[in-house]
């Protein structure tokens, strides 16, 4: 890095300028032309923001997606209306990648007896239950098997929060 001024900085347009010089805490980094801190100084204060106010904005975010679930679930279908080639990919993919998820020595039976028990569940308790892949078929990390013992009955809510992750509980 070359050393050069703040005052150079701004006549040439940069965004950053580095002098050589530790700033009050000792790093020596670049410094941000729009309030002379350094790049270190200003990536701690972010990570302390956050690390002390994650529960805040979470709490922010789960307000703001209920309050405007409706809005969401509008422009999820107006989506879906305008995109349905798109659409018809995407649950085409979802199927193959069932399909290829269920092996031979799969028990079928077992299978199908979790979908009865989300039906009972969902005329039991009057609310949505789905059958929620414990290893997600499609996720990041890991992909999991279609078969009994990766499937479990949970309320839907639950299911579609979960995305496609792998919940270790």
């Amino acid at each position: 890095m070359d050393i050069i001024t703040r005052q150079e900085a701004i006549e040439q347009g940069l965004v950053r300028y580095f002098t050589g010089k530790p700033c009050i805490h000792g790093h020596i980094d670049e410094r941000l032309l729009s309030s002379g801190q350094c790049k270190e100084c200003d990536r701690l204060k972010a990570v302390r923001y956050y690390s002390e106010n994650a529960k805040k904005v979470l709490i922010r975010t789960r307000q703001h997606h209920s309050i405007n679930r409706d809005e969401k679930n509008a422009k999820a279908l107006q989506w879906a209306k305008e995109n349905p080639n798109i659409r018809a990919h995407h649950r085409a993919a979802r199927r193959a990648a069932m399909l290829q998820a269920i092996p031979k020595w799969a028990d079928k039976d077992a299978i199908l007896l979790k979908y009865k028990e989300r039906n009972c569940m969902n005329k039991l308790t009057g609310l949505p239950h789905h059958v929620d892949h414990i290893v997600p078929l499609q996720g990041k990390n890991i992909c999991g098997l279609h078969v009994a013992e990766n499937l479990r009955v949970i309320l839907a809510r639950d299911n579609l929060s979960k995305n496609n992750n792998w919940e270790t509980v």
